[in-house]
Formats: structure tokens, C-alpha cells, sequence
């Protein structure tokens, strides 16, 4: 773990091996929406991308010292609670990371719903033939795959931005809004492809159907997040 202000520090605040790359929090992401676990996600969202980044910018030395081991070592699972005006200066300089969160959950997500799903059409028979030989269900595989793949660009693209310090909040808000929609489109599609299985608790599609609602609320409605789009639009940025 090494010392608080070193190893732990790295690892309560999105690090890996002492490099502040956000991409470490990516494979975590990646590896939870693998097997549905959503809940799990949210949780590590709020110890890793949201607690962890105000531990090491606004904390002291004796703080660091007192709470980082335990938050990097599990002894410590983290909360947060806000009060004006001061700390929500606060919260709003460090949203974007939360929300990019959010959207790169988001993102991953879909790319497993979708692989489940053209697995399902491939071995599903219907009238004697598998769906995926069906046109209009190629056709629905076929714009999920599209939405998803271009999504993926400037959700990558906003991974990188973090790292160097320079994503918006106005490109946070893009990648959140945009991403999470993305999300509960696609996994709809796919439920409506399973049929009547995709409804069925033991098939993962219906278990990130019921999980991906509140991505377009929590971490900022998405209506909030076109609000700050657009104010800046209207304000010439």
C-alpha cells in the first residue's frame, strides 16, 4: 500500500501503481458491467470518483495520514454529505470525473447487453431459423452496434481529457447525458429482442434493464446536463 501519502493516496484517489490515470477505473467499470453489478459500481463511483478526489485536494497532510489507509485498504467505505455555500463550490469543480463515470459505466454496459444480445438472436430459433437471420432484427443489431461504437469515441475521448486535466464540465455533461440515453435505448432493444426472457431476472439483460433507469438522473438530471450545454451555446462558448 506503501505510505499514506504515497501508495494510498494512489489507490483511494483512482490510482494504480502511483500513476493518476483514469483508465484503472475504467477496467473496474468494464469488469462489473461484465457480470451486471451495477450496485457494486455505484458504490466504488462514490468511495473512488467522488470522496477520494476531495480526500486528496482539500484534505491536510494529518487528514491524509488519518483516512486514506483505510479508505485504499476497505476498512473505510467513504460517504459524502453537503452543505452550501462553500462545499458545493467544491462538489461542482470535481463533477466532472463523477459524471464521466457515469457515462463510461454507461457505455460498457451497452457493449455487454449487446454482445448478450447477438449471442441470443444467433442461437434463438424462430419459424425454424435463428433471429439474427431475420433482416429487421440484423437491421436493430446493426444501428445498437452503430450508436455504441460512436459513442465509444468521445466517451474515450473524455477518458483522455481527464488525464491531462482539461475535460469540461460542458464535455462531461455531453458524455453523461449522451451515454446514459444511449444506454436505456440500447438495453430496451435488447430486452424487446430476448422476448419474453428478457424479463426474466436469471438473463443479465433484465437485470442492467432495471438498473440502467436512474442513470439519467443521479449525478445531475440529464435535462441539467443540456441546460449547462446549452447556457454556454447561448453564451457564445
Amino acid at each position: 500500500m506503501g505510505s499514506p501519502n504515497g501508495g494510498a493516496h494512489d489507490v483511494a484517489c483512482g490510482r494504480g501503481a502511483g500513476v493518476d490515470d483514469f483508465r484503472y477505473r475504467c477496467v473496474i467499470m468494464e469488469e462489473l458491467a461484465r457480470e451486471a453489478l451495477a450496485s457494486i459500481h455505484v458504490g466504488l463511483t462514490c468511495h473512488d470518483d467522488i470522496v477520494g478526489p476531495y480526500l486528496r485536494d482539500l484534505c491536510t497532510d494529518e487528514q491524509r495520514k488519518r483516512w486514506l489507509p483505510g479508505v485504499a485498504g476497505g476498512e473505510i467505505i467513504t460517504a459524502m454529505g453537503m452543505t452550501e455555500p462553500d462545499a458545493l463550490i467544491h462538489l461542482m469543480e470535481r463533477l466532472p470525473r463523477e459524471r464521466l463515470a457515469l457515462a463510461y459505466f454507461a457505455q460498457t454496459v451497452a457493449e455487454h447487453a449487446l454482445a448478450w444480445t447477438v449471442e441470443y438472436t444467433r442461437t434463438r430459433k424462430a419459424f425454424g431459423a435463428p433471429l439474427a437471420s431475420l433482416q429487421n432484427i440484423r437491421s436493430k443489431l446493426a444501428e445498437m452496434a452503430t450508436e455504441i461504437d460512436v459513442t465509444r469515441t468521445f466517451v474515450d475521448a473524455a477518458v483522455l481529457a481527464l488525464n491531462d486535466g482539461e475535460l469540461s464540465a460542458t464535455d462531461a455533461a455531453k458524455a453523461k447525458w449522451w451515454a446514459s440515453d444511449m444506454q436505456i435505448r440500447v438495453i430496451d432493444t435488447c430486452v424487446q429482442l430476448h422476448g419474453g426472457y428478457g424479463y426474466m431476472m436469471e438473463y443479465p439483460i433484465a437485470r442492467v434493464w432495471q438498473d440502467a433507469r436512474i442513470q439519467t438522473i443521479y449525478g445531475g438530471a440529464n435535462e441539467i446536463m443540456k441546460e449547462i450545454i446549452g447556457r454556454e451555446l447561448a453564451a457564445g462558448g
